[in-house]
């Protein structure tokens, strides 16, 4: 009944009671005005040879009976149950999603291409990665030393890859050159705490951790945040981005670990190409939950039953009225 909808506005959602329709003729014929015993005048030759105009009345005699067939087609509509169908917007579970990304001075290595550093490469790739994921809330995070904010989760990824764009290393000449992995985890994982649905952090290092080395068990170490991102329910990817094989080797342990815990997963990139394989796997894993479209039906059949009082009430109201008829 698509063509029904779109030629109406509706579709009957009990379309066998338009059947009914089929008995208005007879019931047209039915009601038409008996003829009575004719009264006896004057043969018409006598008042000439010009026949008596019709009137307005004799004209619309039947004005009545055509309100009550549109009363009668009304309320036959209105009982097939008329109705809209519209469709809503599709809805989804999006996720929400942390990317932390390392910007210590060592993301200045051009190992990964030749003509970009290991930090061009990664926010490219970061880049891509946000385009994929158009329904979900993604925010930056970047470390060195310290962890900083740089935008919260939003659906906002024009704002996130012109704020991803402007992240630049930290200089290898000052304080904040350092790798704070378990740290920069953990501030993320609490941030994504506070929100309700599906959650995810994907962390991308090229080292391993250099701030609380040596400490004492329970600080924010990596197996520390990957102990965090399992009490608090985030999953936890983490990426190692580096060429060099000692370096691979000393973060491999740490961070696979770190990942496990929190049930999420570990990569390896050591170029380009593995780094931006290495995000799609990712988009892979945490796909977005669409929903079924749904449809909203809007009954339409109150607008006939309106119809046929009004139709009614007219045709009663011209029958005993200017166009009422003797017996």
């Amino acid at each position: 009944m698509d063509w029904c909808e779109e030629l109406l506005g509706f579709t009957p959602a009990e379309p066998w009671r338009l059947c009914a329709l089929l008995l208005l003729p007879l019931w047209w014929l039915r009601s038409r005005p008996a003829h009575g015993q004719a009264v006896l005048f004057a043969p018409l030759a006598t008042y000439g040879d010009r026949l008596a105009p019709k009137s307005w009345r004799t004209r619309l005699q039947c004005l009545p009976r055509l309100l009550l067939l549109a009363t009668l087609c009304c309320t036959i509509l209105a009982w097939s149950r008329p109705v809209s169908s519209e469709l809503l917007p599709r809805s989804s579970d999006g996720c929400d999603i942390l990317l932390v990304l390392d910007r210590s001075a060592s993301m200045t290595a051009r190992d990964l291409s030749a003509n970009e550093t290991r930090l061009e490469c990664a926010i490219r790739a970061a880049r891509a990665f946000i385009a994929a994921r158009p329904h979900d809330r993604m925010g930056l995070v970047t470390f060195a030393r310290f962890t900083d904010l740089v935008c919260p989760p939003t659906l906002d990824h024009a704002a996130l890859n012109r704020l991803l764009e402007a992240v630049r290393p930290a200089s290898a000449e000052g304080s904040e050159d350092a790798t704070g992995l378990g740290a920069a985890a953990a501030y993320a994982i609490e941030l994504l705490a506070q929100t309700p649905g599906t959650r995810s952090v994907v962390l991308l290092s090229d080292g391993v951790e250099t701030v609380v080395e040596g400490q004492r068990t329970g600080a924010l170490t990596p197996i520390a945040a990957g102990q965090l991102a399992r009490e608090r329910g985030v999953k936890l990817h983490v990426i190692t981005a580096t060429h060099e094989r000692d370096t691979e080797q000393a973060a491999a342990v740490v961070a696979e670990s770190m990942a496990r815990l929190s049930g999420g997963q570990f990569f390896t990139a050591r170029d380009e190409a593995s780094l931006r394989a290495t995000f799609a796997a990712i988009d892979a894993a945490e796909k977005t939950r669409f929903h079924e479209p749904r449809w909203k039906v809007r009954e339409r059949g109150y607008s006939f039953i309106l119809a046929a009082l009004l139709c009614l009430l007219c045709s009663e109201l011209l029958a005993c009225g200017p166009l009422r008829s003797l017996p």
